[in-house]
């Protein structure tokens, strides 16, 4: 039988709900000691009696709590728009708005997601993209004329007879 010592962070019989046992022979006596371990920040554990870590629950994506010891998953608070997180978070960092790939555009941010770069819409027949969406979340990448064609409004045009385009221009 277990006994509750406060000042030792002895477990009562049972842990409770927020906290695992940890069963430890620190001195090699073969008396075991049953110290209560809070679960970790963006976990929580509703039931009672548990004996490891593995048993503290994690908040679900786009969720995260700071608060140590959780017994109920209410302490999973979600994330604001324009932040993310993982599965057992303890905050939820921005997303990233950082430039794509030529041809790509960042997309939106959900909540269980940070935001990927997504293809931009394909270019005019006879165009090739030269830059990243402008600005990162817009899908209006850059685009220029192939050689021997010219931008005319939005598309491009062949080049007249005995001119070429080299850079794709006039």
């Amino acid at each position: 039988m277990w006994t509750w010592r406060a000042e030792q962070n002895i477990c009562p019989d049972p842990c409770p709900a927020g906290a695992f046992s940890n069963l430890t022979d620190a001195e090699n006596t073969g008396s075991y000691s049953n110290t209560s371990t809070p679960c970790p920040a963006g976990t929580y554990s509703a039931a009672i009696q548990v004996v490891s870590a593995a048993t503290c629950t994690p908040c679900p994506a786009g969720t995260s709590s700071e608060q140590v010891g959780a017994s109920s998953s209410s302490t999973c608070t979600a994330c604001a728009s324009g932040t993310t997180s993982a599965a057992g978070s303890r905050e939820c960092p921005a997303c990233s708005t950082g430039s794509c790939a030529v041809g790509e555009f960042r997309g939106a941010c959900a909540a269980a997601t940070d935001a990927p770069c997504w293809p931009c819409s394909a270019p005019p027949e006879h165009a090739v993209h030269t830059g990243a969406g402008q600005p990162f979340d817009a899908d209006d990448c850059a685009w220029e004329c192939e050689s021997d064609f010219f931008k005319t409004n939005s598309t491009c045009a062949a080049c007249p007879w005995k001119t070429s385009s080299a850079e794709g221009k006039p």
